[in-house]
C-alpha cells in the first residue's frame, strides 16, 4: 500500500470508525481487534514507508561516483522525478487538512495539534 492510500485511510477515521472492508484500519482491526491498536500499527507502518522513501530518494540522488556523461544527463530527470513524487505526497497531505471532507472546518487545528480524534460509533 502506498503512502497516499495509507494516509487517506488513517485520516478517514476522523469521520468515524472505518466500515470499508478495504480500509487499512479495517484490515488491521481483524488482526488486533482494537481500532486503537490498528491506528498505532498503521501510523508505524506509514512512518516506516516514509523512511524507506527517503532512503531510496537519498540513494538515487547520491548517484554513482563513476557516472558517465549519459548518466549525468539523466541525473536531472531523476531529480525532477523524485521531487515530483515528494511534491505529490506533500500536496496530498496538505489537501487532507485543507478540504473539509475529513476534518470539517477543523483541519488547521488537527494539523497543528497532530492528532486525529476518532468519534466512537
Amino acid at each position: 500500500m502506498g503512502l497516499i492510500d495509507m494516509k487517506k485511510d488513517i485520516v478517514s477515521c476522523a469521520k468515524g470508525t472505518p466500515v470499508d472492508p478495504l480500509n487499512v484500519l479495517s484490515i488491521a482491526t481483524t488482526g488486533s481487534g482494537s481500532l486503537e491498536d490498528a491506528l498505532a500499527t498503521a501510523g508505524n507502518v506509514f512512518n516506516q514507508r516514509v523512511d524507506a522513501f527517503l532512503d531510496v530518494e537519498r540513494a538515487l540522488l547520491r548517484g554513482s561516483p563513476q557516472i558517465t556523461d549519459a548518466e549525468k544527463e539523466n541525473e536531472g530527470n531523476i531529480r525532477s522525478y523524485v521531487q515530483g513524487l515528494r511534491d505529490w505526497v506533500a500536496g496530498f497531505v496538505n489537501w487532507l487538512y485543507e478540504t473539509e471532507r475529513y476534518f470539517g472546518e477543523k483541519g488547521s487545528e488537527v494539523r497543528a495539534f497532530g492528532w486525529i480524534f476518532v468519534p466512537v460509533s
